[in-house]
């Protein structure tokens, strides 16, 4: 895709209505061609992608921008270290590890808790039958 193709996908789909608006809307959206977007509009936004965005999309490895060419190519899935570190894996990561140790706390205060109760239970019943209290 070249980079004139790309500033007129986005200038359409600029131009398509809000599905969350309602189907029963009667204003039709508006029709996008090369007349309706002023040329100056329309150079802008190509010289932003041009010398900024692009470039920049490049360097992170989101897409292959050529600017010789004037090229734009998708870049296949990332590495499998970068899906790893997007934040769905960490807040799940995070969850699983959360609850993980609620349970290790909770057993160790259950595991306290009955120690507690097994000595006092000792203490009371056992050692003043043998004089030691």
């Amino acid at each position: 895709m070249t980079v004139d193709e790309l500033v007129d996908a986005l200038i359409s789909r600029a131009d398509l209505p809000d599905p969350s608006v309602g189907a029963t809307s009667s204003i039709s959206p508006p029709v996008t061609d090369d007349t309706t977007v002023p040329v100056e509009t329309w150079a802008t936004i190509h010289e932003q992608l041009h010398q900024d965005r692009l470039p920049r999309l490049d360097e992170e490895g989101v897409l292959e921008f050529e600017p010789t060419c004037g090229t734009v190519d998708r870049v296949g899935p990332g590495p499998v270290g970068q899906r790893l570190r997007s934040p769905a894996v960490v807040g799940v990561v995070s969850i699983v590890l959360l609850f993980v140790l609620a349970v290790l706390v909770t057993a160790s205060m259950y595991t306290a808790v009955t120690v507690t109760v097994a000595a006092t239970t000792f203490a009371v019943w056992f050692l003043p039958a043998y004089g030691v209290v």
